[in-house]
């Protein structure tokens, strides 16, 4: 099952990537809606979290994996970024504890530093809940996780469109708990063998195609979203090996793609490159390879070091 989950991560940063370097793409609106890989992100972390502890819980290898999962990372782009210390509000001192406390949909301010980090703010904020809503989530009566399904709902509804400023800021949490909650509840739904057949991720995919072409509202598209989770362990597709890679280096794909174009886009104007779809395309394979690069030289072992440092006699499979 891990496989085809960790192929839809990496589709979800691909897109995030694509959304940011659609403004180059014009009259190619593919990835105009992209954002919303956020937001598979979120429900298929409150998925797998739910799978990897279902059957045993250990709240200090819990958080010892999501501190070597998350951080490593975070502080390496943070420290390619010092230079930038002072430069604005966005580069303060403030923002900067802020960001290594991970605590910047909290602290509020305009999206600072490796700006994609907001979003793992707000995940953490869902890691802390998790140890306290595991069980009651996964034991409680059908009808109080389908209730909990539609409050969610409700509240997404409440905060659309998803990409408003202020849902990057304090109300991101509107948008992230739920989304980690319904992740939850969908475990549940996987375990009761719903949408168990690969048809079913074919009928989800077409939803989701045509959901995207007639700009359906955000909340229709996480339902197909949802769908595609749940029936994506069926389909063999999402194990093949260009897939899975990509979701293996999603995280640092998504950590690192705005900054390789950051610092990509000028080099490329500087040598006479000037039409937008090339810089994007160029842009999109040069975060690829970064993202390789940092996941196997920094990534990896990081997280490797973390769990031997802060663990050095439990054992347990990375989540």
């Amino acid at each position: 099952m891990i496989i085809p989950l960790t192929s839809l991560r990496g589709l979800a940063a691909f897109a995030v990537m694509g959304y940011h370097y659609a403004p180059l793409m014009v009259g190619i609106p593919i990835f105009n809606r992209g954002f919303l890989g956020v937001d598979l992100f979120f429900l298929l972390s409150g998925f797998i979290l739910a799978n990897v502890y279902d059957k045993w819980f250990h709240i200090r290898s819990y958080f010892v994996a999501r501190i070597a999962r998350t951080y490593p990372l975070h502080l390496f782009s943070l420290m390619l970024l010092l230079p930038a210390l002072g430069r604005g509000d966005a580069y303060s001192v403030h923002a900067l504890l802020c960001n290594l406390a991970m605590t910047q949909v909290i602290c509020g301010g305009p999206l600072s530093w490796n700006s994609v980090s907001w979003s793992l703010s707000a995940e953490w904020i869902s890691y802390l809940l998790f140890p306290f809503l595991l069980r009651p989530l996964l034991q409680c009566p059908p009808w109080m996780a389908a209730l909990l399904i539609l409050c969610c709902s409700a509240i997404l509804v409440s905060i659309s469109p998803i990409t408003a400023d202020h849902n990057y800021r304090l109300l991101a949490l509107c948008r992230s708990i739920p989304e980690f909650l319904a992740g939850m509840v969908l475990y549940r739904a996987y375990n009761d063998k719903w949408l168990a057949h690969w048809g079913y991720f074919v009928g989800a995919l077409m939803a989701t195609v045509s959901a995207f072409a007639m700009h359906a509202p955000d909340i229709l598209i996480l339902f197909a979203f949802a769908a595609i989770i749940l029936s994506s362990p069926y389909a063999k597709i999402m194990e093949l090996r260009a897939l899975s890679f990509m979701g293996d280096i999603s995280y640092s794909l998504y950590m690192f793609h705005l900054l390789t174009g950051a610092l990509l886009s000028p080099a490329l104007l500087a040598i006479g490159v000037r039409a937008g779809p090339a810089i994007a395309i160029t842009g999109m394979g040069a975060s690829i390879l970064v993202a390789t690069a940092t996941h196997r030289y920094v990534e990896v072992p990081a997280r490797a070091r973390v769990r031997q440092w802060m663990t050095p006699r439990v054992s347990e499979g990375t989540a």
